[in-house]
């Protein structure tokens, strides 16, 4: 298996991880929110190829967006709320 199949299974069974195959990492993009369950933040994380497709080469940049789903969970608590109201 080249080396990006076996980082994708590593970075699969991680906290933080892209629930895709290693095939769909090494043939495009994914993207995916997840919830860091040790550290309770959310991650926007974006994993893509780029270079040459025989060179297996990948990049995953992390973006911590725990502010923003706070924001949207006490909207929707709110919302929840102004309804029984």
């Amino acid at each position: 298996m080249p080396w990006a199949g076996v980082f994708a299974n590593r970075f699969r069974s991680k906290s933080i991880g892209l629930k895709s195959t290693p095939t769909s990492i090494r043939t495009g993009d994914r993207r995916a929110a997840n919830r860091a369950k040790d550290s309770n933040r959310w991650y926007d994380v974006y994993a893509f190829r780029f270079g040459a497709a025989e060179k297996n080469q990948i990049a995953i940049l992390f973006n911590d967006i725990t502010a923003r789903k706070q924001t949207e969970a006490n909207a929707a608590l709110l919302a929840s709320i102004s309804k029984i109201w």
